[in-house]
């Protein structure tokens, strides 16, 4: 990467995130620092969060950049912010959350943002101020999807059907916590894996993790039980009728199942 001023930089930081792409081509990439990089590799700008990030930034139609990040209060207890800035690096609005952020936040249509720590969910208006909150579960780690008709599904210890208004639709029951987000197909099944918590070691070491087919009214369609003792990446559903999810069972591990069998 490269300075505005030609010289070669190079950025001493871990990153854990996915980076994200504006319509002009600028590269967001965030860790303790939220940066802007050209196309062509030359840095646009640079922001201090003053705490480390391990989700990925998300991008609003207005180009409003959401990311959210860790830390800390005087009394060592979790607290996090959302942020949302601007294309040119400014700051527009910082919200606190209780608890960490480890998941992206997730924009629906009338622009609300949908963010999760391990203690709450949240729901925020684009002006930064609170929409709803709820508890569920045993908190977030996966990135909450908005369906067509602006339900959010958001995995905990279980995958939740959550209304725009905040109020609970349905619980799915999985054997294991959700780590992984969950992906909607065109046409509105949800499809998810109780991958488990990699935070929760008997969890971890559980094998025959399950990837479920779920309607839009929490009733399980098919369900494929792998051999896989952690599943973290979240399922893919190109065009073709096949969803494609990782895993691992001591080696990494592709799975590869016809929609039409399950």
């Amino acid at each position: 990467m490269e300075r505005s001023d030609g010289n070669l930089k190079q950025i001493l930081a871990i990153f854990f995130s996915t980076p994200a792409i504006g319509t002009d081509g600028t590269i967001y990439l965030v860790s303790g620092n939220l940066y802007a990089i050209k196309p062509n590799g030359k840095l646009k700008w640079e922001l201090k969060l003053g705490t480390l990030a391990v989700s990925s930034p998300v991008i609003a139609s207005d180009g409003t950049i959401y990311v959210g990040t860790l830390g800390e209060n005087e009394a060592n207890e979790d607290v996090s912010y959302l942020y949302a800035i601007s294309t040119d690096g400014k700051i527009k609005w910082k919200s606190k959350v209780s608890g960490r952020i480890l998941s992206s936040p997730a924009i629906a249509t009338d622009g609300t943002i949908y963010a999760g720590s391990t203690v709450s969910f949240y729901a925020v208006n684009p002006n930064g101020t609170l929409k709803w909150r709820i508890d569920i579960g045993e908190g977030v780690i996966s990135t909450p999807a908005v369906s067509q008709d602006g339900t959010v599904y958001v995995g905990s210890d279980g995958l939740y059907a959550v209304e725009p208004t905040g109020k609970i639709k349905w619980k799915f029951e999985t054997r294991n916590g959700i780590f992984s987000s969950p992906a909607i197909s065109s046409d509105g099944t949800i499809y998810v894996a109780d991958g488990g918590n990699i935070f929760d070691k008997k969890q971890k070491e559980e094998k025959n993790k399950n990837i479920c087919a779920i309607d839009a009214d929490g009733k399980l369609k098919w369900k494929y039980t792998t051999n896989s003792s952690a599943i973290v990446s979240s399922p893919a559903i190109p065009k073709g009728g096949t969803v494609y999810i990782g895993g691992t069972d001591g080696h990494d591990v592709l799975y590869a199942i016809d929609l039409s069998v399950g």
